[in-house]
């Protein structure tokens, strides 16, 4: 079944924006041909193993926060400055890469480019990778889009046109109580009087009675008069029926008999809205009723929403005898809680229930992600290989910081306040899901209500896919500020990053891969020259944008525990015929599944990697080169409530203003397999490349040639010329390794100069 596919807004006041995009869901899994690996106790001969040396170079501030001691939790980060500090070792002054920070950034690509699956699901609520749960939202005043039209659905009761039970009657107030034979939590439902258990005020009838108007998010104690429900006119002939009260009087604790009439009640001042011309009263407890429990995982979804931090404050319901309001189902199942009358509310779906069910069989075959990194799926089971704990057979190390001086930024030494950043906000889904309206209106836009993408037909709609961050470059000074904030502290945090220009060596060591999982692996360490790795915190600021190089080293385990002394290193020439074969292994693999689960839209079958249209989307993302021209195009939204217009993030191309990644054509696709990128001998330090170049005159040539800016990338390719070319031909077989290397590191691959490329490949390290 095709995936629904999102299309960005023609009319640029639609289009919205953010510091991130995605690549779409892979049109089918990607399942290896194998039974999952599970000889872990021995070296097979047959498959491959050995090391990537990973040198890693900051493009833009980087920052991983340190590990320190438990009694510092006492303590807010503004605080601890060891709770600031850069993850090290034992020597802040010595900066390191978690090994976990290079473990996670490598899964998520390799996810990517192998078609793994999105997330795992044995059931609702259960997906492994992804939020999956009910989302909560509000929108009672949203009667433009879907979202809020099945909001009012659920709270409003329609008795004919422009006529509503405001709210209806499955909408009742209670109080919080701590359930003691469980030690969970309880509703005690409040006193029915003349068929409800609240009712509305007035501001006006507030003043009158000398109460406030203008506090917000308190509870005080009244005497109201009931009232039943009664119809009320408002503008544009819309009539609401509600019960509404016309007299009131404070009620203290030497006030405890009541006034003739009247009732005890809890007012509730709801927080500020600049169109609130009523508050709210609820009776008080009825001791006979019998308590309505909470589930705990509603409970935590209640409480997980009302500890984000948000623009607008809100009352908190956390103790027991706070009153609260609650929303029963038709069968009188409850539905969710909440503190104001027209509450927040899970949507009726799962985000989970937005991605395919083909991708998420909990009892499918491993994908080539998990089958590389690992994976804990259930319990063992017999019949089902897949089933059960898989080990890793990737184990990355902490990367260290090699340099002089220090590695921080000037001024403060090094300390930083970057601007505030919250979590995710999958609740807009004009984001976060695919929209296919061409013209992004709000009243057609999809959201966690529309059907899900199993369910066919034209209203359908599907996660957008795998989130990744734009390269923005260097945040600017608003974006990393130097000095402490004067307002709004507790919402900051305080960072010590690592400036641009510095060097981290780590190293990648494997064991038992064969062709596919390596090649996957080379894959997504090894980008094509214009595209950076992200890494750490701070991405929607531009932080995080590294470089890495690699050179990898294959080993023969039989050779290598032959003897102390033997290392088992293959020769260079066997060696770089693996690495070779394993990233066509892979290359082909992907071209050959992209044309069965797409074959509609086919590539040619020696089509280069990144010429796959999803992985063109992909590879928008990871250009550092070519990243949007500007960084307000890739900004929040600078004003929150600039939310409420629903404007339609638009897919990457978009952003860029480009055409949408299409088929390559077969003129596009290189005549011979695609370049693979280089794994030369161990790389010497930079002192040596150096000495290289001022002691070999070609080599000065070469690089004079390449850092001419003033030359395209393709008149630099002319430049060196075949007589250049032989002169670099006759260099030993390091300098010629170094040669290769600085033309890749300048030139990119793409069907203008891939033919030249191809041919100096094969002349300086062959293949």
């Amino acid at each position: 079944m095709p995936l629904p596919e999102h299309v960005t807004p023609i009319e640029r006041e639609r289009r919205g924006q953010a510091p991130y995009n995605f690549v779409p869901l892979p049109e089918a899994v990607f399942y290896p041909d194998t039974e999952p690996f599970q000889q872990h106790d021995r070296l097979d001969p047959e498959r491959l193993h050995g090391f990537i040396e990973l040198t890693i170079t900051t493009e833009t501030e980087l920052y991983t926060r340190c590990a320190y001691p438990p009694a510092e939790e006492q303590k807010t980060v503004q605080q601890s400055p060891l709770r600031q500090a850069f993850y090290h070792l034992g020597e802040e002054g010595q900066p390191v890469i978690p090994g976990s920070s290079l473990r996670g950034m490598t899964r998520a690509l390799v996810e990517i480019l192998t078609y793994s699956r999105l997330t795992r699901r044995s059931k609702k609520g259960k997906g492994v990778r992804i939020l999956d749960e009910r989302l909560v939202h509000r929108a009672v005043a949203d009667q433009n889009t879907p979202t809020g039209q099945a909001y009012n659905e659920r709270f409003l009761k329609k008795i004919k046109e422009m006529q509503f039970d405001y709210p209806n009657d499955r909408v009742r107030g209670g109080y919080l109580e701590e359930d003691k034979a469980t030690g969970g939590w309880q509703i005690r439902p409040a006193r029915k009087l003349s068929g409800v258990s609240f009712v509305r005020v007035k501001l006006d009838t507030l003043s009158q009675y000398g109460f406030s108007t203008t506090q917000k998010n308190v509870v005080e104690d009244v005497w109201v008069k009931p009232e039943p429900k009664k119809s009320h006119r408002h503008r544009n002939g819309l009539v609401l029926y509600y019960a509404r009260i016309k007299n009131l009087a404070a009620r203290t604790t030497s006030s405890t008999t009541a006034p003739a009439g009247m009732e005890p009640g809890k007012l509730i001042y709801s927080g500020p809205m600049g169109s609130r011309h009523m508050h709210t009263v609820i009776y008080e407890k009825d001791t006979k009723a019998t308590p309505i429990p909470i589930p705990e995982a509603m409970w935590e979804q209640f409480c997980e929403d009302r500890d984000q931090q948000r623009g607008i404050p809100c009352r908190e319901v956390r103790r027991s005898g706070d009153p609260l309001f609650y929303l029963l189902d038709p069968s009188g199942k409850l539905e969710f809680i909440g503190p104001t009358l027209f509450f927040r509310l899970p949507y009726t779906n799962y985000t989970g229930d937005y991605v395919p069910q083909f991708t998420v069989d909990a009892d499918g075959p491993l994908d080539l992600a998990e089958a590389i990194f690992g994976t804990v799926n259930g319990e063992p089971q017999k019949g089902k290989p897949q089933a059960g704990s898989h080990k890793s057979r990737v184990r990355f190390d902490d990367a260290e910081w090699i340099g002089n001086g220090s590695p921080f930024l000037e001024e403060k030494n090094g300390f930083r306040w970057p601007a505030v950043l919250s979590t995710p906000k999958p609740t807009s889904y004009q984001n976060y899901l695919v929209q296919n309206d061409p013209e992004g209106q709000k009243r057609n836009l999809l959201s966690y209500s529309a059907p899900s993408p199993d369910s066919g037909g034209s209203t359908t709609t599907a996660l957008r896919g795998f989130k990744l961050y734009w390269h923005r470059g260097q945040p600017d000074e608003k974006e990393l500020l130097i000095d402490q904030p004067r307002e709004s502290l507790k919402q900051y945090t305080v960072i010590r990053p690592v400036k641009p220009g510095m060097q981290f060596c780590g190293r990648v060591r494997f064991e038992n891969l064969n062709q596919l999982e390596l090649g996957a692996l080379l894959a997504a360490l090894q980008l094509p020259t214009d595209y950076r790795h992200h890494l750490g915190m701070g991405k929607p600021l531009g932080m995080g944008s590294v470089r890495i190089q690699v050179v990898t080293s294959l080993y023969d385990p039989v050779k290598r525990y032959q003897s102390l002394a033997a290392d088992g290193r293959l020769e260079q020439t066997d060696q770089d015929g693996k690495l070779a074969e394993a990233y066509e292994a892979f290359r082909s693999a992907i071209v050959q599944h992209h044309n069965s689960s797409v074959p509609t839209s086919p590539v040619p079958e020696n089509t280069n990697l990144w010429e796959i249209p999803r992985l063109q989307t992909l590879g928008l993302l990871l250009d550092w080169n070519n990243k949007p021209s500007s960084r307000e195009k890739t900004a929040y939204l600078p004003n929150p409530k600039l939310f409420r217009n629903r404007q339609v993030l638009p897919t990457p191309a978009g952003v860029l203003g480009q055409p949408e990644p299409a088929t390559p054509s077969v003129s596009m696709a290189s005549s011979s397999p695609p370049i693979p990128t280089p794994t030369p001998t161990p790389t010497p330090n930079p002192a040596t490349e150096q000495d290289w170049i001022s002691s070999t005159p070609v080599l000065k040539i070469l690089q004079a040639i390449l850092q001419d800016n003033g030359r395209s990338q393709r008149e630099q390719l002319e430049a060196i010329d075949d007589a250049l070319l032989h002169q670099l031909a006759d260099l030993d077989k390091p300098r010629r390794q170094h040669a290769w290397m600085l033309i890749r590191e300048t030139i990119s691959v793409n069907r203008r100069t891939r033919e030249r490329l191809q041919a100096i490949q094969q002349l300086l390290i062959g293949g």
